[in-house]
C-alpha cells in the first residue's frame, strides 16, 4: 500500500502522485470533427431556499400580528409567550405555502422545456 507521497507512473508515463497535493494528466485535446453538443439544463427552484424563506417572513408576520394585537385582561399569557406562539404557528404556515409555491414553480418550469 502506497504511504502519503508516494509517486507512480500513469500509462502516459507522467509522474503521479498518490493521495499527494496534485497529479498530473495528459492534456486532452479537442477533436476538429467533434461538433459542441447542446445539453438541457433542468431549471428548477432551490427548495430549501423556499422554505427558508416562508418560514422567516411567517416568523415576521406573526411576532407582528401578536405585538400589535392589544392584552386582553383576562389573558393568562405574557405578551412575549403569545408572540413565541404566534412567531411558531405563522412560521410552519410560511413553510407550508413556500413549499406549495415551490411545487408550482417547479411544474411550470418543466412545462415549459
Amino acid at each position: 500500500m502506497a504511504s502519503r507521497g508516494d509517486t507512480s507512473r500513469n500509462p502516459s508515463g507522467r509522474l503521479t502522485y498518490r493521495r499527494g497535493v496534485a497529479q498530473q494528466r495528459r492534456s486532452v485535446q479537442p477533436s476538429r470533427e467533434a461538433a459542441p453538443s447542446r445539453h438541457r439544463v433542468r431549471r428548477a427552484p432551490n427548495l430549501v431556499a423556499f422554505l427558508i424563506t416562508g418560514g422567516v417572513i411567517g416568523v415576521i408576520v406573526g411576532a407582528a400580528i401578536a405585538a400589535v394585537g392589544g392584552d386582553a385582561p383576562t389573558s393568562h399569557y405574557s405578551h412575549s409567550t403569545s408572540i413565541g406562539f404566534f412567531a411558531v404557528i405563522f412560521g410552519a404556515l410560511g413553510v407550508l405555502v413556500a413549499a406549495i409555491v415551490a411545487l408550482i414553480v417547479e411544474k411550470v418550469m418543466t412545462r415549459r422545456l
